[in-house]
């Protein structure tokens, strides 16, 4: 029996420790508790970092770019700035082993493009253009 009430103590006062330190502190337990986890950015695709490997949007090539926003067929990836595009993702199960450097389908050739696009559907030109002048994009839209 008392070794039950010195257990009990010794969790609570563990208990009021962690209670204070996370008052003082919440940054560290929140982003302690929080994996950082980035989902794919192809419209209806559930893969994420935990569970695919996700390659970055072409950040020097505009119109690569565009290619990629365009095939993805997801509507939000429009109001991203181009100087943040290379924050989004798509994994590679959308792209062809062609489209890889190697066998190890983890690095993508220069010029890949996702092309395994199962029920999604791509955005119009319309679309595209909408986005840029609302955004005040300049670009020369070639691949269409």
């Amino acid at each position: 029996m008392a070794s039950f009430a010195i257990e009990n103590g010794r969790r609570e006062r563990k208990f009021r420790l962690e209670l204070l330190f996370f008052l003082f502190n919440p940054v560290l337990i929140l982003s302690r508790n929080m994996p950082n986890v980035v989902k794919c950015s192809v419209h209806g695709c559930p893969n994420t970092n935990k569970t695919h490997h996700l390659h970055k949007f072409p950040q020097n090539d505009v119109n690569r770019c565009l290619k990629w926003v365009r095939l993805s067929g997801n509507p939000k990836l429009l109001n991203v700035p181009l100087k943040d595009m290379h924050k989004k993702k798509i994994c590679k199960d959308h792209f062809s082993r062609r489209m890889f450097w190697n066998n190890t389908l983890k690095t993508l050739n220069r010029d890949a493009e996702p092309d395994i696009l199962r029920n999604v559907t791509p955005l119009t030109t319309d679309q595209l253009m909408a986005a840029s002048e609302i955004l005040g994009k300049s670009f020369q839209v070639t691949f269409l």
